[in-house]
């Protein structure tokens, strides 16, 4: 039933299906769009800057309004170039996301994160205008000394990312 709530919300005619009558007055629906974030998992080719454009028009037919427009790396990559395209036109940038890394290194001697260095998914955000950061962190990642990064410092960390 969910996905024929899902399709009546896009529709705009939630009356059409019974069950979703009580939840258009208790709560209201939130769709954060991935469409247009590229997996590199299992991939045998990426978008092209013709394909992100025609799921962005997709998207927008649809009348989602929150988007992940992408994932950001030390690469430039279609995304980069798509996102100045959207700037450009003019685009409301203000429910774009986009994922960004929590931590950018690891010193490989003492296991502790380089919590100093911004990682370049933030820098990026902040020099394109995406306020919506999706923060990845791995918590249990082998190379991490959790005893000395432990729940204290990454809450502090993540404090800072925020603020930042």
């Amino acid at each position: 039933m969910l996905i024929a709530c899902l399709f009546a919300v896009v529709d705009h005619d939630l009356h059409d299906v019974p069950s979703c009558k009580v939840k258009e007055t208790e709560e209201k629906l939130f769709v954060l769009d991935n469409s247009l974030r590229e997996s590199t998992v299992g991939q045998l080719r990426g978008h092209t800057i013709e394909n992100k454009w025609k799921i962005y028009e997709e998207i927008k037919k649809v009348g989602f309004q929150d988007i992940i427009v992408t994932s950001f790396s030390h690469m430039t990559r279609v995304g980069d170039t798509f996102i100045r395209q959207l700037a450009e036109k003019g685009e409301d940038f203000s429910r774009f996301y986009a994922f960004t890394e929590f931590i950018e290194s690891i010193d490989s001697r003492t296991k502790i994160p380089d919590t100093d260095t911004i990682p370049v998914g933030l820098m990026k955000m902040k020099e394109l205008g995406i306020r919506n950061p999706i923060i990845e962190a791995d918590l249990f990642y082998p190379s991490i000394d959790y005893k000395i990064f432990n729940v204290k410092r990454i809450t502090k960390l993540f404090s800072q990312r925020m603020q930042w």
